[in-house]
């Protein structure tokens, strides 16, 4: 009779290793939360998605709703600025804090 106990141990220890490195359930660099300070002057879609903490389908819902305002570029490619984002968010920066 074969010991299969050896096989199946190094198997958990490989999936385990995997799922510390986020591997499974969903957890990679693109599904992780992104900072408005982490990000550049142009965001695209996923970026804003990733700030938002939102789906794919929300983010491109609020795009073309323009509630979120957005630049087209080419017929495949949508760029939200930085500050367009941080008014929707309601976010007050330093410039409009001296302003007042």
């Amino acid at each position: 009779m074969l010991d299969f106990r050896q096989h199946y141990n190094a198997c958990e220890r490989s999936l385990a290793a995997f799922a510390l490195r986020g591997f499974f359930f969903g957890v990679n660099a693109m599904n992780k939360p992104l900072s408005l300070g982490d990000t550049g002057d142009v965001l695209n879609p996923r970026e804003v998605q990733r700030v938002l903490g939102i789906g794919r389908n929300a983010t491109y819902e609020l795009l073309a709703s323009g509630r979120l305002p957005s630049i087209r570029v080419t017929p495949r490619r949508i760029v939200v600025t930085k500050k367009a984002l941080e008014v929707f968010l309601g976010i007050v920066t330093n410039s409009q804090v001296e302003k007042t």
